[in-house]
């Protein structure tokens, strides 16, 4: 990969996190502390660097181009900039090399854990009341008598929300056929859900946990202290959790993983 280049956003997240897997350079099992100090200090590393390269590689095109036409350096940058413009940094490319080293240190993190909520496995689903996208209320009662799949995922709209979405939505025969409910649970509101699902034609219900209500239930925690949870549940039809699958970068992973708990 080039160093020089930033790259794009989502499309190489995963090679870039592959590649760093067995890097060393951060060590998850020396506590979570500890690695939340070192996740820290390379997110703020790489950021300074990136932003410095960036910097450089800017002025060597300004350089060139002054080159170019004859002039004075800094006659060029003041002809073309406007009476108090400030020169901002270039913010698109250090955020793209933040963003990858977040989903880096996460999947170093899952690597290194098992699934965060497995402890949940045998214990019934907590009571909740929340509302779909249709403003209808479902509740724990709503899901028992048949097995149900609830995932919980960040953000409407997002990338990988997006891709994990519409991942149940090209698989959404194989549940219907076994007779398996599937929802969809954000912190984002109805009207937010019903865009959403009109966009990408997803055939099962979002539930709007505005409030956070049965994430607390639940006990889900962010991961690294900000990202939102995206972790899938499997539900017998007695309301007792048979599967859990927790993964910030696999999208499909959740499907998939889904699918095989109710094969099972």
């Amino acid at each position: 990969m080039d160093a020089h280049r930033a790259p794009s956003w989502p499309l190489e997240l995963d090679a870039v996190a592959a590649h760093g897997l067995d890097s060393g350079l951060l060590h998850p099992e020396s506590g979570d502390l500890l690695f939340k100090l070192q996740a820290t200090l390379f997110v703020l590393l790489t950021g300074f660097a990136v932003s410095a390269l960036a910097v450089r590689a800017d002025q060597e095109v300004t350089d060139s181009e002054s080159r170019s036409i004859g002039e004075p350096q800094n006659t060029v940058l003041v002809s073309s900039l406007k009476v108090g413009q400030r020169v901002s940094p270039p913010m698109p490319r250090l955020a793209s090399q933040v963003v990858i080293t977040v989903v880096f240190l996460v999947h170093k993190r899952e690597r290194a854990m098992a699934d965060a909520y497995a402890h949940l496995v045998g214990t019934e689903f907590p009571e909740f009341s929340l509302n779909n996208d249709e403003d209808r209320t479902v509740d724990r009662d709503s899901i028992l008598g048949s097995w149900t799949v609830i995932f919980f995922y960040p953000k409407d709209g997002s990338p990988g929300c997006t891709v994990e979405s519409c991942g149940f939505r090209d698989n959404y025969n194989h549940f219907e056929r076994a007779g398996v409910t599937v929802y969809g649970v954000s912190s984002d509101t109805i009207e937010s859900h019903r865009d959403f699902r009109s966009k990408h034609g997803l055939q099962y219900n979002l539930l709007s946990d505005c409030g956070g209500a049965l994430v607390k239930a639940l006990g889900l925690k962010k991961s690294l202290g900000f990202l939102r949870t995206r972790v899938t549940f499997v539900i017998d039809g007695k309301g007792i959790v048979r599967s859990t699958y927790t993964s910030q970068i696999n999208m499909k992973g959740h499907v998939t993983e889904a699918l095989r708990a109710i094969e099972s």
